[in-house]
């Protein structure tokens, strides 16, 4: 499959469906995200949404969300986003309500009374709990995260 992202064609390696939304990557290792991005499960940020007007319809095309890193491997949940670099590390954002996104939080960490809002990540974020485990393959389920490491030892 051969699509055009950033005015160049690019070849797609690695498509990734959530509940509302799509990761791509090309072929040069730069990650792209459409669909509806409420819950941060797009890793564009709030300001940027709100600038885009999409805050509630959704990014109807791919949009560049992370350049600087070479992505291998993506994951999309119902609400959130999981990717992984060359050399091992995982980034995640979108709903974390239920710890899915491996960032040490969940909705019952925040005030009660303060909506969904406060339990997402709209931007890609570092999971540093597996920040010195060699991860090799990511899966996300509707609102699990599991990561395989290069040991084959399974995080959840």
């Amino acid at each position: 499959m051969v699509v055009e992202f950033t005015k160049k064609e690019q070849k797609v390696t690695r498509v990734s469906c959530g509940g509302l939304h799509t990761l791509a990557i090309a072929g040069d290792g730069e990650l792209f995200a459409w669909g509806r991005g409420e819950g941060g499960q797009l890793g564009l940020s709030i300001k940027t949404l709100e600038s885009l007007e999409r805050l509630d319809c959704g990014i109807s095309m791919p949009v560049s969300i992370i350049k600087d890193k070479k992505i291998v491997d993506i994951a999309a949940g119902v609400a959130h986003s999981l990717a992984l670099t060359e050399d091992g590390r995982v980034y995640a954002w979108g709903n974390g309500n239920y710890g899915q996104l491996g960032l040490g939080f969940s909705g019952e960490s925040f005030e009660p009374g303060t909506g969904n809002s406060r339990s997402s990540v709209f931007e890609p974020t570092l999971v540093k709990y597996l920040e010195r485990v060699n991860i090799k393959r990511i899966y996300a389920g509707s609102t699990i995260s599991m990561f395989l490491s290069a040991k084959e030892e399974l995080y959840a």
